[in-house]
């Protein structure tokens, strides 16, 4: 069912990086739903570490805060690459952008990706 789907390509974390927040619109008149998934590319394989559906009414935004990096209470999660991949059904009336963002809310040089950017891959599309 999803025709549409993007990708960031692999992303070098930039060291102040500690979440990726996803920002959704849907400017359209109907639902939409779309999926993302984060991968760890660290080892060079993709490890897939978040998935989610995120469903938005229309005239309707929501954001989205992956954990990448932290060192709070012993736990260690420190990606160094990573991708974020999307999965859209109407991608017309779907503005997506994704950004690099410190513990302090600061968003993180280099690591900001926006819907324009954002490379098409093997989906239905004609």
């Amino acid at each position: 069912m999803w025709l549409f789907n993007y990708t960031t390509g692999v992303l070098t974390r930039n060291q102040l990086t500690n979440f990726i927040r996803i920002t959704w619109v849907n400017l359209g008149k109907d639902s939409e739903l779309l999926k993302y998934r984060v991968y760890d590319w660290s080892d060079g394989t993709p490890i897939l570490i978040k998935e989610d559906l995120v469903q938005l009414d229309p005239k309707e935004g929501k954001v989205s805060d992956i954990e990448i990096a932290s060192s709070i209470y012993g736990d260690c999660l420190d990606i160094k690459l990573y991708e974020v991949r999307l999965s859209i059904i109407h991608e017309c009336n779907t503005i997506v952008n994704i950004f690099g963002i410190s513990n302090a809310g600061i968003i993180s040089e280099g690591n900001t990706v926006l819907y324009k950017q954002l490379v098409y891959r093997n989906g239905n599309k004609k």
